[in-house]
């Protein structure tokens, strides 16, 4: 498919490798704090939470041949239906992720003769070590899809706005095996594959295009409307709906074949589902759910309780730059657009709307595409006067060094992970030191029972 003249790639135009060194550096940056924190020496600080939920299938499959988990000492994760049945309320999708750490991890016990354990060395490290190697996957894909419309400065200080200035670097570096780092991957994978596949189609670009959107689906079911992305992809003018058009109806095979690798990667789940429960398809969030009528999307982006841009203000210049897709990169406009809207819409209608953790970290799994806008608006930005260009790249610059301070307060314990109020965000706003008690007077504890029903109060 032809792509429209404002979004023609850069061609012949010299590129130096500043933002390869610069993803480089960001990578091991994040290997220097993982391995300073210590976090991997102990399991329960990794194989924690969600991730005990994720990681489960791996153990259950190569060690105890149990898919029931009722073998495996660690059991969080599982909820009970209506009807008795117990099921592992995570999709399996990280664990594919994770597998080829995790047999890296087989193979090193079973060479050296140690003992095996399930939760113990070498697999806190490994998984670490695996968020760390998908973060600088996706990187290199994200730059690689970047290069084509921005030049290397831009691309450059685009990355280092999204990883520095947002909770991008504390899910890489410090809980990196939680969900976000991986999708970020596979967005910005799918990313390139779409474009590429509307350049030259092909029968390798669909299979990696149907397996890659079926493995984000089944990472994280939710990110469905990642869809949105090729379906609408380069419709911004009736020439281009029609030029879309034709390509579908030359392309039914391969779209078939793309439809058909993402149910195979789904193939395992539904037959873990069938083995458990009785049904090809089953809701495992038994007693969760999202309330669509209710979605809290203002206090999911400006809420104290990890709202989103309060905690990473540098993106606003992403959504300023959805206003220069519309005349520079129209291609990219209606489908990102249209994402963000109702990703944000489907994110803040979970009851869980803030998603406990660091400053939104739902939001993660958007940056590769919104790294396109923000790029747009810093390209921009390079081409303007002196007087505007030295303010805005000021504020640019704090606002990364904000994001960063956010990341130490949340590693160090200074920002709670859950109860923020107005007056301890203040109170805390630029502080390097643990807080006081009377600071855990100002944290107000969100009652989770009530959120579940869609009845919480936002307390202040």
């Amino acid at each position: 498919m032809k792509t429209d003249r404002h979004c023609q790639p850069l061609t012949g135009r010299k590129k130096n490798r500043f933002s390869l060194a610069l993803i480089v550096v960001f990578s091991v940056f994040s290997l220097g704090l993982m391995f300073t924190s210590g976090d991997y020496k102990v399991s329960e600080r990794v194989i924690s939470w969600d991730v005990i939920s994720y990681y489960n299938y791996l153990p259950a499959a190569f060690n105890y041949q149990d898919f029931h988990f009722e073998k495996l000492p660690m059991r969080i994760g599982y909820v009970t239906a209506p009807d008795g049945v117990v099921v592992q309320k995570m999709s399996m999708g990280l664990s594919f992720l994770y597998l080829p750490f995790y047999l890296l991890g087989l193979l090193y016990v079973r060479v050296l003769g140690l003992p095996y354990s399930d939760y113990g060395a070498p697999f806190p490290l490994l998984l670490c070590l695996s968020a760390i190697f998908y973060f600088l996957a996706g990187m290199l894909i994200l730059r690689k899809v970047l290069l084509r419309y921005f030049s290397d400065l831009v691309v450059s200080l685009g990355l280092a706005g999204i990883f520095l200035g947002t909770n991008l670097l504390y899910y890489t570096a410090y809980y990196g095996p939680m969900s976000h780092v991986y999708n970020f991957f596979l967005i910005a994978l799918l990313l390139w594959l779409v474009i590429r596949w509307h350049e030259k189609g092909g029968w390798g670009l669909s299979i990696a295009m149907g397996l890659t959107a079926g493995l984000i689906v089944l990472v994280r079911p939710s990110n469905v409307t990642v869809l949105l992305i090729p379906l609408l992809w380069n419709l911004h003018s009736r020439a281009a709906i029609r030029e879309k058009l034709s390509l579908i109806r030359r392309s039914v095979p391969q779209l078939a074949v793309m439809l058909l690798c993402a149910l195979l990667v789904w193939f395992p789940q539904m037959l873990y589902w069938k083995m458990i429960s009785g049904h090809w398809l089953y809701f495992s969030y038994q007693g969760e759910g999202f309330f669509f009528s209710n979605p809290r999307i203002l206090l999911g982006l400006f809420s104290y309780r990890n709202g989103w841009l309060l905690y990473s203000p540098i993106m606003i210049f992403a959504l300023a730059g959805f206003f220069f897709l519309r005349k520079e990169l129209k291609v990219f406009l209606i489908p990102v657009v249209l994402y963000f809207l109702l990703s944000i819409y489907v994110i803040f209608s979970w009851w869980c709307w803030w998603y406990v953790g660091s400053g939104l970290r739902a939001m993660i799994d958007l940056y590769p595409l919104l790294a396109v806008p923000f790029c747009a608006f810093l390209s921009w930005l390079t081409r303007q006067k002196r007087w505007l260009i030295i303010p805005v790249f000021t504020l640019w610059w704090f606002l990364l060094a904000f994001g960063l301070l956010k990341t130490f307060q949340f590693r160090k314990g200074i920002i709670h992970f859950d109860s923020m109020s107005r007056k301890a965000y203040y109170e805390v706003l630029f502080s390097y030191d643990i807080p006081g008690g009377y600071y855990y007077q100002l944290l107000r504890t969100p009652d989770y029972q009530a959120a579940m029903k869609g009845e919480d109060k936002i307390l202040k």
